[in-house]
């Protein structure tokens, strides 16, 4: 009831604001009341009554024609608007609109009337109106939208413009965890273009929040990819990006709230899709085509190096050639291939095997001491 009051009184305001029937306007929304046109008066006698009133003056005597009963709202065609002269004219084109009105100007200052409103004001003694032009022929401009215009019109919409946002960081995230560059990336990049591109075309001031959004995400995959750890560059990215994405969302929202709630929904869904993707991905045969997911296991026969070279392990032996760290040496009455653990050693120093991974096989100097305490446990 409240709703239906507030309404009332606007549409009573509208309809008497531009010389209408506020009656007329009012039963449009209000159904508990009955329009009628008092019978015997000429161009009016149309009042909106109350159940109460409208039996109280018919026991008195009027006489009524019903426009609108009591529990329905007024539903007007264009003939039954001119009959209750709720509108002004019927026209087919806004050309033949334009024909009807004229610029005036009387004691109140400039305004447009219709012809019959101009008729109706002239027999007035006291009217001081003069007509300045007719609206016949008056140029028409017709702007049309084109398809940027419509383009950003779609994606600055929050629904719209919060699942691009979405996708896009889902990409970029799939991206920093596939190697390579890929169809994720593309995506990704694309729903981010479109929307910093949309809010771009609707408002010059979002280039901003993009050049913030690239920013941070440079730093960002700075500190995912060269920096080791986490710290201050993946911080200073996180905090740009988000705030650049918030400078755009502020640029449409009402107040800072819906602009806050419209990211936080963002980043929802884009967290809520790394989810779901970090579950249903591993298991399709596209993600298996872009990683490898075969372990070589020990128990499976695997080994990271042969058996001979693994048995070379704490060996002593010769450098036959200088180890710039690669060289060969004389390990075990066999010629092997070998690299220094960095340091220079020239050929016919004896050496040690301490590591074998694979096929590399890393040596080291040794000392006569050390030399003689190995052959002394060889030959015991």
């Amino acid at each position: 009831e409240k709703a239906v009051s507030y309404i009332r009184g606007k549409i009573r305001a509208t309809a008497e604001r531009n010389g209408r029937n506020s009656d007329v306007a009012e039963a449009m929304v209000d159904k508990k009341k009955v329009l009628v046109r008092l019978k015997g008066v000429e161009g009016g006698g149309i009042e909106l009554l109350s159940p109460a009133q409208f039996q109280s003056r018919q026991e008195a005597g009027d006489e009524f024609e019903i426009i609108s009963h009591e529990g329905e709202l007024l539903t007007l065609t264009t003939d039954a608007a001119l009959d209750l002269h709720f509108v002004e004219t019927r026209a087919n084109t806004l050309e033949e609109l334009l024909a009807t009105y004229s610029i005036v100007e009387d004691a109140d200052g400039m305004r447009v009337m219709s012809a019959a409103q101009i008729a109706a004001a002239q027999q007035s003694p006291d009217a001081k109106l003069t007509v300045i032009e007719s609206l016949d022929g008056a140029t028409v401009t017709r702007f049309q939208r084109s398809l940027l215009e419509s383009l950003s019109i779609a994606v600055t919409s929050s629904m719209i413009g919060s699942l691009l946002l979405s996708l896009g960081m889902l990409g970029i995230m799939i991206e920093f965890r596939t190697p390579g560059f890929g169809i994720p990336g593309i995506i990704g990049l694309a729903c981010i273009g479109l929307f910093f591109g949309g809010h771009m075309i609707a408002d010059v001031g979002a280039s901003w929040g993009l050049i913030a959004f690239l920013v941070g995400l440079g730093l960002l995959g700075l500190e995912l990819f060269v920096i080791p750890g986490f710290g201050i560059a993946g911080i200073s990215g996180i905090a740009l990006m988000l705030g650049g994405l918030l400078f755009v969302f502020g640029q449409n929202a009402p107040t800072f709230t819906a602009a806050v709630s419209s990211l936080g929904l963002s980043l929802g869904v884009a967290v809520a899709l790394m989810v779901v993707v970090a579950f249903t991905l591993p298991r399709t045969r596209a993600w298996n085509r872009l990683i490898l997911s075969n372990e070589e296991r020990a128990i499976d026969g695997y080994r990271s190096a042969s058996a001979e070279l693994v048995a070379l392990l704490g060996v002593n032996g010769v450098a036959l050639t200088t180890l710039r760290p690669a060289g060969t040496a004389e390990i075990d009455s066999e010629r092997v291939d070998v690299v220094s653990e960095g340091a220079f050693i020239p050929a016919q120093t004896r050496v040690r095997v301490v590591q074998v991974e694979g096929g590399r096989v890393v040596v080291r100097p040794v000392t006569d001491e050390a030399m003689t305490a190995q052959e002394g446990l060889t030959n015991g």
